[in-house]
């Protein structure tokens, strides 16, 4: 969600930043197949999703939101 609220991810396609996987799992100090795995998790969960430009897109932010407020 820190990402969003900075802006680089949108709730449009087409919207935000492109990120690498590897520099997304940088950025949320996380382990690259940790972080492939639990963006899977959400796209499975209808949470997000992405575009052709492999950017991501928040489908649910509410929902997310309160994941990343209480885990």
């Amino acid at each position: 969600m820190e990402l969003y609220d900075k802006g680089h991810i949108k709730e449009k396609p087409n919207g935000g930043t492109g990120i690498a996987r590897e520099d997304f799992a940088g950025m949320i100090g996380t382990a690259t197949d940790t972080a492939i795995r639990t963006l899977s998790d959400f796209k499975d969960e209808g949470l997000i999703t992405t575009d052709h430009g492999r950017r991501i897109v928040i489908l649910k932010k509410e929902e997310l939101r309160g994941i990343s407020d209480f885990g």
